[in-house]
């Protein structure tokens, strides 16, 4: 099977909290990087790829038990 594509993408996760547990969330994807098809038999590393980071405002939410905010790199 030949994979069309290959991506790896940078998202941020925020989850809105009630009592602990999680009432809402909302995932955007911020940045992310392709690659061509693989064919069957071959393989493909990702070594020193740039992935661009946007300018996100500061998310340190100390003592704050409401939101959650949360990055990834898939």
């Amino acid at each position: 099977v030949t994979m069309k594509s290959t991506k790896a993408s940078l998202t941020e996760t925020i989850q809105y909290l009630c009592r602990g547990k999680v009432l809402a969330s909302e995932t955007r994807e911020l940045a992310s990087v392709s690659r061509g098809k693989i064919r069957p038999g071959e393989g493909e590393e990702w070594l020193n790829e740039q992935m661009y980071v946007p300018p996100l405002p500061p998310t340190n939410l100390r003592g704050c038990h409401l939101i959650n905010v949360l990055y990834h790199v898939y």
